[in-house]
């Protein structure tokens, strides 16, 4: 959650000209980033003895809704409380479920962890109109230019949804008080188009894609506060701005500083 680990993330929507020349230029030293993270995160979990290593990099996959689950749970899966099997259902038993490598497992209950569908219809025909495969995609993912009556708090998945749902939330405040002045319609279906197909280019193919923002939670809150005309860098020093870590605690002063505007 530093400013320095996010430079080695695929690039933001708009993004700097010093990281924009470092991907360009130095494709390697992302790559050895990377490789050097998902070693750190082997060695501190037994991901390949419990048969758990994902199929994606990490790059792209913590772009994937995922996480790592605590110490105990790998414990649960050496001493066989847990039994992991990477495969799919093939079909139901009489006493269970025969797997598509084979394996027939007896069970009395079966949960289905799929994952959930939302449900729009009870939305305006126009918030409707723009839904797609992988959701509805918003300008600073609050608002589309086409529902001027209409805002969503909450639709930013990060990794600290409640700190980004505050910082979302006094920017609505401060847009609905006249402070600050929103783009005209054409540029903000203009970010919204790019911020799509940037989406797109490197985020795994969920239903949900249009909200994720995760470890760029920064980048996305410095636009905000930008917005705001408050200062997005928070940090007491240049050292810290890029190698500490982002926290609540960073932004505690936001509501005082909107007041003093």
């Amino acid at each position: 959650m530093s400013r320095f680990a996010n430079v080695f993330l695929p690039p933001y929507q708009h993004v700097g000209k010093w990281t924009k020349r470092l991907h360009q230029y130095f494709p390697w030293v992302i790559s050895a980033f990377w490789k050097i993270s998902e070693s750190l995160i082997k060695f501190q979990f037994p991901l390949k003895k419990c048969n758990l290593l994902p199929d994606e990099p990490m790059k792209t996959g913590i772009f994937n809704l995922g996480f790592v689950p605590r110490n105990e749970f790998y414990k649960l899966i050496e001493n066989g409380t847990i039994k992991t099997h990477r495969t799919c259902i093939k079909s139901y038993t009489e006493n269970g479920v025969l797997l598509e490598n084979g394996e027939e497992l007896a069970c009395d209950t079966l949960i289905f962890g799929t994952g959930y569908k939302p449900n729009t219809s009870f939305m305006p025909k126009v918030f409707n109109k723009y839904q797609e495969k992988d959701g509805v995609y918003l300008y600073r993912h609050i608002i589309h230019p086409d529902l001027s009556n209409m805002a969503f708090i909450g639709r930013a998945a990060t990794f600290s949804n409640s700190l980004t749902s505050h910082i979302a939330s006094v920017w609505l405040a401060e847009l609905l008080k006249g402070k600050f002045q929103l783009p005209e319609r054409d540029e903000m279906l203009a970010n919204i188009d790019e911020m799509k197909q940037w989406k797109r280019s490197f985020m795994p193919d969920i239903s949900s894609r249009s909200t994720v923002v995760k470890l760029h939670m920064v980048h996305y809150i410095d636009e905000l506060l930008k917005d705001m005309g408050i200062n997005p860098w928070r940090k007491k020093s240049k050292l810290a701005e890029w190698f500490q870590d982002y926290r609540p605690s960073d932004y505690r002063e936001v509501l005082s500083e909107v007041d003093e505007k």
